[in-house]
């Protein structure tokens, strides 16, 4: 086994899960797993978990006009609203999380949103203008 190979798929998913999750700094995701993590092996993990995700998850849900026809019509259905040019949009959700403690970096009440409850807005780009 080498070196790179020393963690697991699962620890490697779960450690870029709590950091996306509680969007703390590196060196603290590695001491709150089970097993103590170095800030290096932590943003390999967080790399590594979504480069694999951008990869599979954008070829599957992410599609653009491939074809002069197809893009003439998705523009055409803009224009309607006065947009030029527009071949996709930007879309947004807020993803629940659990709010971080109080702890001189991070208030609570920073990811209350308008609804509410604690989030994260994330924000996903479906093509380009």
């Amino acid at each position: 086994m080498t070196r790179k190979d020393a963690l697991s798929t699962e620890i490697k998913v779960l450690c870029a899960l709590n950091f996306f999750a509680f969007g703390s700094y590196q060196k603290k995701v590695g001491n709150d797993l089970p097993i103590l993590m170095s800030q290096g092996i932590v943003s390999h993990s967080i790399r590594e978990v979504s480069e694999a995700m951008s990869k599979n998850l954008w070829q599957k849900y992410v599609k653009f006009p491939d074809d002069q026809n197809a893009q003439k019509t998705v523009k055409e259905e803009f224009k309607c609203c006065g947009l030029e040019g527009v071949l996709g949009t930007v879309d947004c959700t807020h993803v629940a999380i659990i709010a971080p403690s109080n702890d001189g970096y991070h208030h609570e009440s920073n990811y209350v949103n308008i609804r509410g409850w604690q989030s994260i807005n994330v924000q996903l780009v479906s093509a380009f203008f």
